[in-house]
């Protein structure tokens, strides 16, 4: 699957969406809400410049056992 997220100047993280599913409503939605927990990049502010940041996260789910 594939997230979209824009990382703010001051390192806020938003316009989380889901770009490309994995085929399961559930983990797609958890995988956009961890991001949203995550909500801000403190040390992006030192990177970015003063300027937004677009950004395509890949996510891949793996089934291990223990």
């Amino acid at each position: 699957m594939r997230l979209g997220l824009r990382i703010e100047p001051d390192g806020r993280l938003t316009r989380v969406r889901v770009l490309a599913g994995s085929g399961y409503t559930v983990l797609d939605r958890a995988a956009a809400r961890a991001l949203e927990r995550v909500g801000r990049v403190p040390e992006a502010a030192g990177w970015l410049g003063g300027r937004p940041f677009d950004m395509v996260l890949p996510v891949e789910y793996r089934l291990v056992s223990r």
